[in-house]
């Protein structure tokens, strides 16, 4: 990943612009990394690759998702554990 500054950016939109075309750029604030600036077809891809599942408290759980983990906790047995 090429890095830039981000006066560089300020000062060479063009160049920096280009590189991020072609693949995520680093820009950098006093030495340390603060933002990435990518392509849109790479955004649309890390999006795309995001895991999107979601963890719950037993309280919080939809009645749909506790429906579904009542009947799998149902359908486990003693013997199923021995079996392993």
């Amino acid at each position: 990943m090429r890095t830039f500054t981000l006066t560089d950016l300020k000062n060479q939109t063009g160049k920096v612009v280009d590189a991020a075309i072609r693949g995520p750029v680093s820009l950098t604030k006093h030495g340390a990394e603060t933002l990435v600036l990518m392509s849109r077809e790479d955004f649309d891809r890390v999006r795309a690759a995001a895991d999107h599942r979601t963890a719950h408290s037993l309280n919080e759980l939809p009645s749909e998702f506790a429906h579904d983990l009542a009947a799998a906790l149902a359908s486990v047995t003693p013997e199923s554990y021995e079996d392993g």
